[in-house]
């Protein structure tokens, strides 16, 4: 009888907790739907980044530090988000975990920008692409850390 209930995900004396092929499923399901947020976000701003290059290297060049690099930041930056995106939806499952890691990695790098630039900057320097860089400074970096979070969430429950 009891073979029965560890069967079925219910061992004697744990009646009413939840199956754990549920919560690894619901962990699989929310894992790859962060990894597609951030498929979506850096395809989405790295194509944009590319299609308004001069701009966004000319705004790099306006950074102090950032300055003397501006156009190997300015092209790296884009294809790096782009190269990203897609080993998210590649079959190898280890370059996805990895490029994952890597993307979370880049938002904290972007969202730490972002703080510096509130903090310490005047005239503010945000060069990401379409929607988001419409966005005001709060939300940008509401949204910076909510997706920052996410990330870090998605790739601690999948180690």
């Amino acid at each position: 009888m009891k073979k029965r209930f560890q069967r079925t995900g219910v061992a004697a004396g744990t009646a009413g907790t939840s199956d754990p092929r549920l919560s690894q499923s619901r962990d699989v399901l929310v894992y790859q739907t962060v990894s597609l947020i951030y498929v979506f976000l850096f395809a989405y701003t790295g194509y944009s980044k590319m299609m308004d290059i001069a701009p966004f290297i000319k705004g790099i060049g306006r950074v102090p530090i950032l300055g003397s690099h501006a156009a190997v930041i300015g092209w790296g930056i884009p294809a790096l988000e782009l190269l990203l995106a897609l080993g998210m939806v590649l079959p190898s499952r280890k370059l996805r975990h990895n490029s994952l890691k890597a993307s979370v990695a880049l938002m904290g790098a972007f969202t730490a920008y972002l703080l510096l630039m509130i903090a310490f900057v005047r005239e503010k320097l945000c060069h990401c692409g379409g929607v988001i860089g419409s966005m005001g400074w709060e939300q940008h970096l509401a949204f910076n850390i909510i997706i920052l979070m996410l990330g870090m969430w998605a790739i601690r429950k999948n180690n």
